[in-house]
């Protein structure tokens, strides 16, 4: 009797450590998901700011992740590319590029986990760029 309860407790534990292990092996191999905005244009008092992005965009004071579609053998993917910019006035929500963006360009807004880069990543939101691909 006892050497069943051991033995059973033993195959318990062993499915657990299993799960444990392929649970995080699934999760460092899956790609970080992103949500992307395009840039806007906004009135900040008396002038019109040609480009504009969330302030949670910004990756340092002066950096963005740019998505760019790429074409692979399984067909479109995404990558993040880190882009240095020069900020403009802000209002605390938006924050104005002077330059290093395109008005047309798309941007990650936020992330689920730490990406690089030149990472491929999968894109959450955003339909309206998707769609232009």
């Amino acid at each position: 009797m006892k050497k069943r309860v051991l033995r059973a407790a033993a195959v318990i534990f062993g499915v657990l450590l299993l799960c444990t292990f392929f649970g995080r092996t699934v999760y460092y191999y899956t790609l970080p998901k992103v949500a992307v905005e395009r840039p806007t244009k906004m009135v900040f008092g008396d002038r019109e700011a040609l480009v504009t992005v969330p302030a949670t965009a910004m990756v340092t004071s002066y950096q963005v992740f740019v998505i760019r579609p790429e074409q692979g053998m399984l067909g479109v993917r995404y990558i993040a590319e880190l882009r240095a910019v020069v900020p403009g006035e802000t209002d605390g929500l938006r924050v104005e590029l002077v330059s290093g963006l395109a008005p047309n360009e798309c941007i990650a807004e936020a992330w689920d986990r730490a990406i690089t880069d030149g990472r491929a990543v999968d894109v959450v939101s955003g339909e309206a760029f998707l769609r232009l691909r």
